[in-house]
């Protein structure tokens, strides 16, 4: 298997550490870029990470759009032994053969898991196809990965430093990252088969701007049962067994996903309905009070996410991973604060052509 790897310069990150009564456990992130890794690839790399640490540490292997990783958990004496563990293996990889095959076999686990979760399913569909990569969420995909494959991949991983975060007491700014970003290809269309009864929709995007405004705009339209998709496609007149909308902050950018779940002869109408909604915030049609509720939403999302070490980390891995810095993390809470429905529109305005993917019976 040819494997081109992108050129990356990565660094050591250390932020402030947690609130006292959330550090029982002391949380350290691997992050790794994957641009240019093939997703079956990312999904037996980041579990072997996690087999190789399961005896130092409580491991979570995690996968974003551009980037994937792995979450640590230890006992807070033992978090320097295990980041030294960690860095030796990084840059003197000598990956068992066993330890491949399990993590081959959890790959292959992690794609049934998806192909359970239509949304999912979909959305790495939506994200395999943006990058113009021949893979697929099938787990044939993951049997002609050697492991001469899986060790050429480690050892030019080696080659750079790895991205670790966790918490030491003190923060240390960091530059852009110079991760090489390919462009995507938007505005496609797909059509797949499913042995579900319901038909399945995704609308998907990604774009560029400022992620205080993808925030608000996650929680205007997904934000519990008041939110704005929710409403449309389940509120006074259901026509929808699932309306999930989602914003994600991801290395490429802000991705927005438009996800129902409906009886096949209700789709062309969700289908409608899902098309004008992103018609309409491409115009900027946002009423003042759906956009003050987002806010004061995305505010106590924002609180949740800095209470939970766990998903504070991973989310300033990929913070990290899209070349932004720390102290513009923690200017987020105020710029949350001021921002303006005009903002607002001006970063809907922006947004670029979704694509749409469709699983039906």
């Amino acid at each position: 298997m040819l494997l081109f790897l992108v050129s990356v310069s990565l660094s050591l990150l250390s932020f402030p550490s947690q609130p006292k009564h959330l550090t029982s456990l002391a949380v350290l992130n691997l992050a790794i870029p994957s641009p240019q890794i093939p997703l079956p690839l990312q999904l037996v790399l980041a579990n072997c990470w996690q087999l190789q640490f399961s005896s130092k540490a409580v491991c979570y292997p995690w996968w974003n759009f551009g980037c994937f990783g792995v979450t640590f958990l230890t006992e807070p004496d033992k978090m320097e032994d295990l980041k030294e563990s960690i860095l030796q293996m990084w840059k003197q990889p000598n990956w068992d053969l066993l330890i491949f095959r399990q993590g081959k076999n959890l790959a292959s686990q992690q794609l049934s898991q998806w192909k359970r979760m239509p949304m999912e399913w979909l959305k790495w569909q939506a994200r395999i196809t943006a990058l113009g990569n021949r893979s697929s969420l099938d787990e044939d995909e993951l049997f002609p990965i050697s492991f001469d494959d899986f060790q050429i991949v480690a050892r030019k991983l080696a080659r750079y430093d790895p991205l670790l975060i966790f918490p030491n007491g003190y923060s240390q700014s960091f530059t852009n990252l110079p991760l090489k970003r390919p462009s995507l290809y938007t505005g496609f269309h797909l059509t797949f088969k499913t042995t579900s009864l319901r038909t399945h929709g995704l609308w998907w995007l990604v774009a560029k701007g400022e992620p205080e405004a993808a925030i608000v705009l996650g929680n205007l339209l997904g934000g519990g049962t008041e939110a704005k998709w929710f409403q449309i496609l389940r509120g006074e007149k259901p026509i929808a067994y699932h309306a999930i909308a989602q914003v994600l902050w991801t290395p490429f950018g802000v991705e927005l996903s438009l996800y129902a779940a409906t009886a096949h002869k209700d789709f062309k109408i969700a289908q409608k309905k899902a098309r004008q909604l992103l018609s309409d915030l491409m115009r900027g049609e946002i009423g003042e009070g759906e956009f003050e509720r987002a806010k004061l939403l995305a505010q106590l999302r924002l609180k949740q996410i800095e209470a939970d070490p766990i998903a504070l980390n991973q989310e300033l891995a990929v913070w990290a991973m899209s070349g932004k810095s720390f102290e513009d993390w923690e200017k987020l809470p105020l710029k949350l604060q001021s921002l303006s429905l005009k903002d607002l529109k001006a970063f809907c305005l922006s947004l670029p052509r979704f694509s749409e993917l469709i699983a039906m019976p």
